[in-house]
């Protein structure tokens, strides 16, 4: 995580799987995409009950994608939430 002065360097992106590219779960993060990807892969397993992850499970993990949507720096999370909600 990238903090300097309270300020938060955040990036917005979609994952989906190519077998089902219309539909997408938008998110937001201070790490980077390979690291938020790493834990989608993570935490499917661990929490296959919730909504994005089950989803995502009924596709081979080979077809998930993850794609920048845009990044920069924001003067806090809210901040960063609301840039993810404008997508």
């Amino acid at each position: 995580m990238k903090v300097i002065n309270d300020i938060i360097f955040g990036r917005v992106y979609k994952v989906y799987s190519t077998e089902c590219p219309g539909t997408f779960y938008v998110g937001s993060t201070k790490n980077t995409l390979q690291n938020r990807f790493d834990a989608y892969s993570r935490d499917a397993k661990i929490h296959p009950d919730r909504r994005v992850y089950a989803w995502l499970n009924k596709f081979p993990k080979s077809t998930w994608v993850i794609e920048y949507i845009c990044s920069g720096v924001c003067s806090s999370l809210g901040e960063l939430k609301e840039t993810e909600e404008h997508f």
